[in-house]
């Protein structure tokens, strides 16, 4: 049974504006895997610059700049299979995710390794991102339909937030809170409300299949 995709991020209408004019206009030698690929490959590379903004903040603007490259190429390898009738759902659907993970990670790790975040904020961006998978993930396999966005919040907007954060940071670094600066209250604010939202999500979904079974039953008796 085919697996649905599932986005009505806040953002949505006009990516798909700018990704389907995009789409059109690739030469011949950008294939859907060179996008792919592409995109996995920023990771490190965005890992290596946060690293960096170690020594000079300016290497924040590598990491912004690869960010942006990882978008465009994730957001158009599938929509460009499409557009030239060589779809190949199931290779894409694991990739994309399994790509997902590794450079999720990386985003991470580099944030608690750049002066932008904590290091213990960064982890906790991954492991948030890895369970709200899981839970498209393991819904899915019930629902055919996989949900790359909650609460209108999506991958761009993830993307969008990041970019505002560490560019507010560049120009802003000195701003406090009573503990934190801003940029890593706002961090740690999001993380806690994306985690309750998770569990609302959660707790939803259990109670909805629940009573789908049990609406089953009592028609079977």
């Amino acid at each position: 049974m085919k697996l649905e995709r599932s986005n009505d991020s806040l953002l949505r209408p006009a990516e798909s504006a700018v990704t389907g004019w995009l789409i059109k206009r690739y030469p011949a030698w950008i294939t859907p895997d060179v996008l792919t690929y592409t995109s996995l490959l920023t990771g490190p590379l965005m890992l290596l610059f946060y690293w960096l903004s170690q020594k000079n903040t300016l290497f924040l603007w590598g990491a912004s700049f690869f960010l942006i490259i990882n978008w465009i190429a994730d957001s158009t390898d599938g929509g460009l299979a499409r557009y030239r009738n060589r779809p190949r759902p199931n290779y894409g659907h694991y990739v994309d995710h399994a790509f997902d993970m590794i450079v999720t990670m990386c985003i991470g790790l580099g944030l608690g390794f750049s002066p932008v975040l904590r290091m213990t904020t960064g982890i906790a961006i991954v492991f948030l991102f890895y369970l709200w998978s899981l839970h498209s993930s393991i819904s899915s396999t019930i629902t055919r339909t996989y949900r790359l966005a909650y609460f209108k919040l999506g991958p761009t907007e993830l993307r969008l937030l990041i970019l505002i954060g560490q560019t507010f940071w560049l120009f802003y670094p000195n701003i406090m809170t009573a503990k934190f600066n801003l940029v890593e209250a706002s961090a740690r604010w999001f993380i806690g409300t994306a985690g309750a939202l998770l569990v609302f999500e959660a707790v939803k979904t259990i109670i909805k299949l629940r009573k789908k079974d049990e609406a089953k039953l009592a028609a079977k008796q």
